[in-house]
């Protein structure tokens, strides 16, 4: 599943991202601009609304996968299995086993599961935070200059 979701997040999304912060700054710029509220204004407000609402959903998505994530480490922790698993002569290979894949599993819940976009930018709600930052940003220097 993660394999599907990090294939939906390449260099595409990547392309999408930039097109959003720059061209919802854009149109929102000019439906301010122009006063008045017709059919452009209304299409152009639907589409930069479609791309914050697209994006949200894959930031909040991602976040929660790597927030499971990082339970699970927590959670293998709890059960306390480094104390109450015995050794036992009778089966050494499997005790080693078993806490090797422990940990193993451990060792990999506790790093982010790495969902990018374009290899540049890790899907998470400060990425999606950063957005609405930047297009804010961009959006008030518009402003300015045409004063």
């Amino acid at each position: 599943m993660i394999n599907v979701f990090k294939s939906l997040t390449s260099e595409l999304f990547l392309l999408v991202y930039c097109a959003t912060v720059s061209l919802t700054a854009i149109e929102i710029f000019q439906v301010v601009s122009t006063k008045r509220l017709g059919f452009y204004e209304v299409f152009v407000i639907q589409d930069f609304c479609v791309f914050y609402v697209e994006f949200f959903c894959f930031c909040w998505l991602a976040t929660k996968m790597n927030e499971m994530n990082f339970r699970i480490a927590g959670l293998i922790y709890e059960q306390e299995w480094y104390r109450e698993m015995q050794y036992s002569d009778n089966l050494p290979k499997m005790y080693r086993s078993v806490k090797q894949s422990l940990l193993i599993v451990m060792i990999f819940a506790q790093q982010s599961l790495g969902i990018a976009v374009g290899g540049i930018y890790e899907l998470s709600m400060e990425l999606f935070m950063e957005l609405l930052n930047n297009s804010y940003s961009l959006l008030m220097f518009l402003k300015e200059i045409t004063k």
